[in-house]
């Protein structure tokens, strides 16, 4: 005899399931900084290239590619690398982990990285993992402590934006001209008076040849 609950649950919306692959752990590698001197002076790229591979060898994964190794900001998700990493991973069947190393360098935008971990997970099987903090996300407790990173990241970020543009504002009020000056124009540095080598100088604006 079917019970009040029983007729209900014909209707009621099921949990959608994640795709299982067993017995495969196959990984693509996702590396970022968040600024051209970071990625010029490359030691953090290779730094984090260098610590997820010791963790795929330790976990025995192999990895199937390479994505990033560029300066883009995490502040939104529309980057060009990122986008190329996440269309060989929906079209790859065969992934099944995004390596990062800090949850921050896969992004930065709160509920938006919530939303677009969840559909990796649940849609395409894929679990992301940051390899210096590695969380099991096969369960509640683990999906909401990687939820609270990523809300945390983006709350970092806000701060940082609140501290930048206070800095802005003071420098302004000041009459220091703030950003890259208008054509015509180049910044310099004049070191009169300044003993200490690690100090860059007086920072000027002066007219260049173009101007």
């Amino acid at each position: 005899m079917n019970t009040s609950i029983d007729l209900f649950s014909k209707w009621a919306k099921k949990p959608s399931l994640a795709i299982v692959k067993s017995g495969e752990r196959k990984a693509i590698v996702y590396t970022r900084v968040s600024s051209k001197e970071q990625f010029d002076t490359n030691l953090s790229l290779e730094w984090q290239r260098k610590t997820i591979e010791e963790y795929a060898t330790r976990q025995n994964f192999e990895l199937l590619e390479y994505f990033g190794g560029v300066y883009e900001s995490a502040k939104t998700d529309g980057r060009k690398e990122f986008q190329r990493m996440l269309d060989y991973a929906r079209k790859n069947k065969k992934v099944t982990h995004i390596f990062v190393y800090l949850l921050d360098r896969f992004s930065r935008t709160g509920g938006g990285a919530i939303k677009l971990a969840k559909d990796l997970r649940e849609k395409y099987g894929i679990t992301i993992i940051a390899v210096t903090q590695p969380i099991d996300t096969s369960n509640p407790g683990g999906v909401f402590q990687q939820n609270i990173q990523f809300l945390f990241s983006e709350y970092d970020n806000q701060l940082r934006r609140q501290r930048a543009m206070a800095g802005i504002r003071e420098k302004l009020q000041r009459g220091i001209w703030c950003v890259k000056p208008p054509m015509g124009y180049d910044i310099v540095y004049d070191k009169t008076g300044f003993s200490d080598e690690r100090s860059k100088g007086e920072r000027k604006i002066i007219v260049n040849d173009t101007g």
